[in-house]
């Protein structure tokens, strides 16, 4: 059985079999590795030993005259490698059939890809930014770009499929084992409240650290008690599925852009969590327009704009949100002034080309989304208050 342990290692020329697709992929990749470096032996070997036998002497000085045709040596080198060019066209092409070739009882899950995430909606319309899948099922993949050509490339799983702007590709696998905790219990009770208050504390920090006014005189524990105080039901459940795929991620299989994007094309990584048999994705949470917006804003905004201290370098030339926007006059590229009000954030999601920021690119980076109207006033709603939800 295929395992998704972190002590699974693969060999020395592949990464670990994440797939059924492997038990093809692999002994052909083997095959023809095998063939390549016999015959690379065999020639280098036969060139040495004429090199040396037919060498020039001083007793020989003139090449021997030498047969210019032989029918049987002809034959033994035309002939078997003819077989093995036919087995490696048979073995690639039926594979190449297999991999190409969807069940017709998969499950589909729609890939977003945009500079420089990856987003999975599966059918119930839940979200995640890791992509979670059933053992023991076809799972098939349907793949859209928002803005430029990407590429969805899973090496444990032997798949790659080009994600290109307005059309849909389709790439497919099936996997029998299940990553670790992928279904672990939710964090309940005071484990869960202590968790919350964890991040919580990361959150105000890294305000902190990217603002040093952020305080207001509070401590940062008074702060975190604030907001913890002000959680609604909805994001206890939030946080801990949040925690469950955090530490099911760490021993998922990686997923990687393999087509260069722009300047974070390193940074367009994300796991696949693979569940047990029967797994069917959570219902999607729905919240206030404040919690939408910033969900929206974390699974979609957060590759180019800073929020908070997160670690991440980003070499993208993107305006910086961490210490807040709303209501400050920005200087346009086009020497006006304009006060950051609702009106401005709505028509700068919708139209990204509209009014540039000065400094920075022209043309905007920034792709229309195709946000729905209802998704632009909830990005509007959070970009206003962007660290405390409003009462």
């Amino acid at each position: 059985m295929l395992t998704l342990g972190a002590g699974d290692t693969g060999s020395l020329m592949l990464p670990p079999e994440g797939s059924d697709h492997a038990g093809q992929v692999d002994p052909l990749f083997n095959f023809i590795n095998g063939v390549t470096v016999f015959f690379f032996v065999l020639i280098i070997v036969i060139m040495v030993f004429f090199a040396l036998k037919y060498r020039r002497t001083p007793t020989r000085t003139k090449a021997d005259v030498s047969s210019n045709h032989n029918t049987g040596l002809e034959l033994a080198w035309s002939l078997p490698p003819l077989v093995i060019c036919i087995y490696i066209f048979y073995a690639g092409f039926t594979g190449y059939l297999d991999i190409v070739t969807v069940p017709d009882n998969a499950y589909q899950i729609n890939v977003h890809a945009q500079k420089w995430k990856w987003s999975f909606e599966y059918p119930n319309g839940y979200t995640s930014g890791y992509l979670h899948v059933p053992a023991g099922r076809p799972v098939v993949l349907r793949l859209s770009s928002i803005d430029v050509l990407h590429s969805m490339y899973i090496p444990d799983f032997r798949v790659k499929k080009d994600v290109v702007p307005g059309r849909y590709n389709t790439l497919w696998f099936q996997t029998e084992g299940a990553t670790e905790s992928a279904d672990a219990p939710l964090l309940v009770g005071d484990a869960l409240n202590a968790y919350i208050r964890g991040e919580l504390t990361k959150e105000v920090e890294g305000q902190r650290a990217n603002n040093a006014d952020a305080s207001g005189g509070k401590s940062v524990q008074d702060e975190v008690e604030a907001k913890f105080a002000k959680l609604k039901p909805n994001q206890f459940e939030e946080y801990a599925r949040h925690q469950q795929e955090e530490i099911a991620a760490k021993t998922g299989r990686q997923i990687f852009c393999a087509e260069y994007c722009g300047t974070d094309h390193s940074m367009m990584l994300s796991k696949v969590i693979v569940h047990e048999k029967g797994w069917l994705p959570p219902r999607p949470i729905k919240g206030t327009p404040w919690q939408e917006g910033r969900k929206t804003f974390m699974a979609n905004c957060t590759g180019c704009h800073k929020l908070t201290e997160d670690g991440l370098v980003r070499s993208v030339a993107a305006p910086d949100f961490s210490k807040g926007i709303f209501g400050k006059d920005e200087k346009m590229s086009d020497g006006s002034t304009v006060k950051i009000d609702e009106a401005y954030i709505h028509e700068s999601i919708a139209d990204p080309q509209a009014k540039i920021v000065a400094g920075y690119p022209k043309p905007s980076p920034m792709p229309a989304f195709g946000f729905a109207p209802s998704q632009i006033d909830e990005l509007v709603s959070f970009l206003k208050s962007p660290f405390n939800e409003p009462e």
